[in-house]
């Protein structure tokens, strides 16, 4: 869904809101194609008392909004005598650039120099036969066109556009004398590339910190790790010494018992003293003796 205010800014009325000058004095038009509705006429050298009647004539028609936000077209008109027409032959390959070859012959069909005036032009026929392609012409010196954009400043305008008022029947007004790579900025739009100005820096910075930020995240995870695994490590390194203490203590204990004299046993029992075996040589014969008898 698009934004109530951006939707506005981009979106344009189909109507104009037209300055037309008038001797010294611009006359308020707001038109929509052939429609004509004359709002109010404005003096000129009076610009405190135009500004201050403006918001009230706008509000009471219903585009003091749309002025303000840019959503309608604000021109300015100049008078015929502003400015000069001619037409022009060309051949009818120099459509393919005809903003550059209108340049080029400027100087030779009009009494200006590219800078010194601003011109438009709109083609009028094709000789697709003969080759031939005619030109209308249009031109305005620049100061002209400077103190037109002024003079609608002062009133508290914006211009998007200004033409040269028509001097035929059919009532074709010129194209937009207003240098087109600086055209006269609009509220609305001038806001929307605010907008996008600051989207675009906001992206900028994430485009720039987020690695950053990334990059932190990893080091510190990467230091929690290193951090169980050295505890780890290091309650390792206690069992281990433990079980080196018991080891070096249960060797110990074997060390002495195996260091302890031991009972050394005679190869054969002693023999029985002789008093003993005189004895028992004699009680011996004593049986033998009374067995026999």
């Amino acid at each position: 869904m698009v934004p109530e205010r951006l939707s506005r800014g981009l979106t344009r009325s189909a109507d104009r809101l037209v300055l037309v000058e008038e001797g010294e004095a611009l006359e308020l038009r707001l038109e929509r194609g052939r429609s004509v509705e004359r709002l109010a006429v404005l003096a000129l050298g009076s610009e405190d008392e135009v500004k201050r009647r403006l918001p009230a004539i706008l509000k009471r028609r219903g585009v003091e909004r749309a002025v303000h936000d840019g959503t309608i077209e604000v021109t300015m008109r100049l008078a015929v005598s502003q400015g000069m027409r001619t037409v022009i032959d060309l051949p009818l390959i120099a459509e393919s650039n005809l903003r550059e070859v209108v340049s080029f012959e400027l100087d030779r069909h009009t009494p200006f120099k590219p800078t010194q005036a601003q011109y438009t032009y709109r083609i009028l026929a094709r000789d697709a036969a003969a080759k031939r392609l005619t030109v209308e012409l249009t031109v305005v010196p620049r100061r002209v066109l400077a103190d037109a954009v002024a003079a609608a400043a002062a009133l508290g305008f914006d211009l998007d556009r200004v033409e040269l008022a028509s001097d035929t029947e059919d009532g074709t007004h010129s194209g937009n004398l207003l240098p087109a790579t600086a055209p006269a900025p609009r509220r609305g739009m001038m806001r929307l590339n605010y907008a996008l100005a600051a989207v675009a820096t906001v992206l900028a910075l994430v485009a720039i910190y987020l690695p950053i930020i990334e990059a932190e995240s990893r080091a510190a995870a990467l230091t929690r790790d290193f951090a169980a695994v050295k505890q780890s490590a290091e309650r390792t390194v206690a069992l281990r010494k433990e079980i080196d203490g018991e080891r070096k203590a249960a060797r110990s204990v074997i060390d002495r018992r195996c260091a302890a004299p031991s009972l050394s046993l005679p190869a054969s029992p002693p023999r029985a003293p002789t008093w003993w075996r005189s004895w028992s040589d004699r009680a011996a014969f004593a049986a033998r003796v009374s067995v026999r008898r």
